[in-house]
């Protein structure tokens, strides 16, 4: 019996290149990257990144406040946002001063607000699940966004 090829099968096989193609950077990154490095537009990287940030903050705020899925994704993408850069704030971070208040930042505000929107967005995507596997019929006692297929279909009768 041939086995029926799912919608994403492109998809998937590009993902896998890229994974492929990561490691291997991150490898060579390991054993090729200077310890430190004077960088061009230090400023605008920073600033871009915070306004993107900003931005994506902004999206949650206005979906949560106005029940939009789309606040789902922002704080998701928001989430990622802080912990990265709570990340790259301790490790560019100069001796001292600098250095203790990246760790205040980060455990203080960054990772927590992280967490939460992490714990917003999985009560919600968990709500969901629930609701259309009742709107189709299915019973779910435990929901696992591992287990849980990308497509849901009514039971058969």
């Amino acid at each position: 019996m041939k086995k029926e090829r799912h919608q994403y099968w492109i998809t998937e096989r590009v993902l896998i290149g890229t994974l492929s193609g990561l490691a291997l950077w991150m490898v060579h990154l390991a054993f090729n990257l200077p310890e430190s490095y004077r960088a061009q537009n230090w400023d605008v990287a920073w600033v871009g990144f915070d306004l993107f940030m900003f931005a994506t903050l902004a999206i949650t705020t206005w979906g949560i406040w106005k029940q939009r899925q789309i606040a789902i994704i922002g704080s998701i993408v928001s989430a990622t946002l802080l912990v990265i850069d709570s990340w790259f704030d301790i490790n560019t971070s100069q001796d001292g001063f600098d250095f203790s208040g990246a760790l205040i930042a980060a455990f203080v505000f960054q990772l927590p607000m992280a967490f939460a929107l992490i714990r917003f967005s999985r009560r919600e995507i968990h709500s969901q699940i629930r609701t259309i596997h009742g709107r189709v019929g299915i019973e779910v006692t435990r929901v696992s966004l591992i287990r849980t297929p990308l497509g849901i279909l009514p039971k058969e009768k």
